[in-house]
């Protein structure tokens, strides 16, 4: 049943290309030294692992990890009367996909040795499809953050 819900999502077409960016994203960080061969051997050992651990498709819980993590907003910062204030703006689709990549890679790095850790980075694409853990609460802030922005907008405009 949980496969075929993958079929489906992966008919639309937006669904399908943020899920193909999300993929190419992956192997392009873990590319050293021009070996593409490590960076698709650590995309099937996450996804091995992913497996294994949820009992569910690993392309489904990446997709809806990503869906659920994607802020479409980014903030820049503007001198407005001596202080900065922080606008909100919004994003496109392959960047909002290069944020979500980094984000996962930067709550994902062990604590000793300051490398990605694929079970941290299982551990926390997991918590994001139960919608918990530490990209969730920093998407909510980030919304809280443009919500309050806003009303900052609509004195700028006037």
């Amino acid at each position: 049943m949980i496969n075929t819900r993958f079929k489906y999502y992966i008919k639309f077409k937006y669904y399908n290309k943020i899920y193909h960016l999300l993929l190419n994203k992956i192997i392009k960080v873990f590319l050293k030294k021009g070996n593409k061969l490590k960076g698709q051997k650590f995309l099937y050992n996450l996804k091995y692992i992913l497996k294994k651990n949820s009992k569910v498709d690993s392309n489904f819980i990446l997709l809806l990890s990503l869906i659920k993590s994607i802020l479409r907003i980014f903030f820049i910062k503007i001198k407005l009367g001596g202080a900065y204030k922080e606008i909100p703006m919004p994003l496109l689709n392959e960047r909002q996909i290069r944020f979500v990549v980094k984000d996962y890679f930067r709550f994902s790095k062990s604590t000793k040795s300051r490398n990605i850790s694929i079970n941290n980075l299982n551990n926390l694409i997991l918590l994001t499809c139960k919608k918990r853990g530490k990209l969730i609460s920093k998407n909510y802030r980030a919304y809280k953050k443009a919500l309050d922005s806003r009303i900052l907008l609509s004195l700028i405009k006037k």
